[in-house]
Formats: C-alpha cells, structure tokens, sequence
C-alpha cells in the first residue's frame, strides 16, 4: 500500500513533467522542498521563470526538445507544424527513437534557422 506522501510525490512528479515537456503550461507553480524529516515545504514562484529554467535543464536531455522550447511552442504545436504524431515527437525528446530522414533535416534547420517555422503552417 502507498503512503499518502509517496501518492503526492508521483502526482507532483507526473505534473512537473507535463509542464516541463511542453505537455500543457503552466498557471501556478510551486517549488516544494522536502526537509530531512520528511516533511515538505512549497513556495509558490514564478511560472515564466520556472518555465525558462526547466527548458534549459530540458535541453541537455535531447537536441528536439531544445530546438522545440528555443521555438517556444507546445509539444502539440511543435508536432502539428512538422506533420507528425504528437507520440513520435515525445519519443524524440525522451531520445527513445530519433528523428530520420527529412524530419531530421528539418529540425537541423530549425535549429540553424527558427525563423523558418513561420514558414511552416498551423
């Protein structure tokens, strides 16, 4: 049986992830700190900052995600603008598969050059 505070932990872990991705932005964020007891402590902070510093932690996990918050657009609108499975963009950004091919040429671009998303379509 899982303690209450394991249940909490998972659910905060399952949400931070969500907004880290891209998944959905955040409104409220809260940074909690666990003390040695095993309490916990939250202070509400910024979401834009909190954003901007998960993004960079984001970054050195995977080339796609990096060029996608670069970009500064949601999973699904990343995913839309390439023509793709919202799926096969998040396997990307966890490095479980790579883009091949042109999907892969067209990130390098992006990557040189963000400006040629407005080239691409909604």
């Amino acid at each position: 049986m899982k303690s209450k505070k394991t249940s909490y932990l998972e659910t905060l872990a399952r949400e931070v992830d969500s907004v880290v991705t891209g998944a959905t932005a955040a409104a409220r964020v809260s940074e909690v700190l666990i003390r040695k007891d095993g309490s916990a402590a939250r202070r509400e902070v910024e979401p834009e900052t909190s954003r901007a510093e998960a993004a960079r932690n984001f970054e050195v996990r995977s080339v796609v995600a990096s060029v996608r918050h670069r970009l500064d657009l949601s999973q699904e609108a990343f995913a839309r603008r390439l023509r793709i499975p919202l799926s096969t963009l998040q396997k990307w950004e966890r490095n479980a598969t790579q883009p091949t091919g042109a999907a892969a040429t067209l990130i390098e671009i992006l990557d040189r050059r963000p400006d040629v998303i407005d080239v691409l379509a909604e």
